[in-house]
């Protein structure tokens, strides 16, 4: 015999037949308001499941949009209820009954009866309410658990990431402190042999190491300003000795005329 007991559903799961415009929304709202408060609600809806993620609300449908609304308030908090839930049309007979039962006005007569009942109810709703209190702080811890794990384990990335950074500077300075031959001896036929092709220049403000070329138009006295736009603009090589002079803004005929001849 299977029983009847509460379980986690999601409220994006769940529909209803009714309309929610049928309650106050004031009154929904201060009950979502509540159970997010208590983080869940002591008077769990009734659902039939028509789908392995689908519900409908045979019982309790007020209950359910106020869950909706909780939802839309935090989706975190409010992403699932507890509800009663049945797999069959067969089991809705019996529960109908009950629930029809449950729905009778109070006769005099019965009274006593239905006192006990009642409480029997009230011990009950506040044993499932327990249980379901406890299931939930004891989800709410393991959620708690991972997000500390992530967060050390970003912590721990993030120390690492730093760690390699240091490591590439310090490469970089230790590459940039120590000479480095394969660069200088490409670059010392354009500096040091004598080149007399007359775009021999052209080629070397072209093709030149940037810093190397630096060095030696400062050697040469030029602006500063000039040098940087050289560099700047050689990203889209110079043509000829009229382009150069044209594209460099502060690039006079006498500074170019100084620097063709760096390299006569």
């Amino acid at each position: 015999m299977s029983s009847l007991s509460p379980t986690i559903v999601l409220v994006k799961q769940i529909h209803s037949e009714q309309s929610r415009e049928m309650y106050d929304s004031s009154l929904l709202e201060e009950t979502a308001l509540l159970i997010l408060s208590l983080e869940g609600a002591i008077n769990p809806p009734i659902l039939l499941r028509e789908g392995l993620r689908s519900y409908k609300v045979i019982e309790g449908d007020f209950t359910y949009f106020a869950a909706l609304r909780a939802k839309e308030i935090d989706p975190l908090k409010g992403e699932s209820i507890s509800a009663y839930v049945v797999d069959s049309e067969e089991k809705l007979i019996p529960l109908k009954k009950q629930i029809d039962i449950f729905r009778r006005p109070t006769q005099s007569s019965i009274s006593t009866q239905v006192t006990s009942a009642t409480h029997s109810d009230d011990r009950i709703i506040e044993k499932h309410f327990t249980r379901l209190e406890t299931t939930m702080k004891s989800d709410n811890q393991q959620v708690q658990q991972r997000l500390d794990n992530l967060e050390t384990t970003l912590a721990q990335l993030f120390t690492a990431v730093n760690n390699i950074s240091a490591e590439i500077k310090t490469l970089r300075g230790t590459t940039s402190s120590q000479p480095k031959p394969v660069i200088h001896k490409k670059v010392t036929p354009v500096i040091s042999t004598p080149i007399y092709n007359e775009e021999a220049w052209l080629k070397a403000i072209n093709t030149m190491e940037e810093r190397d070329l630096r060095l030696k138009l400062q050697r040469a006295k030029i602006r500063r300003n000039v040098i940087d736009n050289i560099i700047t603009l050689r990203k889209q090589p110079f043509i000829d000795e009229i382009d150069v002079e044209k594209r460099v803004a502060g690039l006079g005929k006498k500074t170019l005329d100084k620097i063709i001849s760096l390299w006569e």
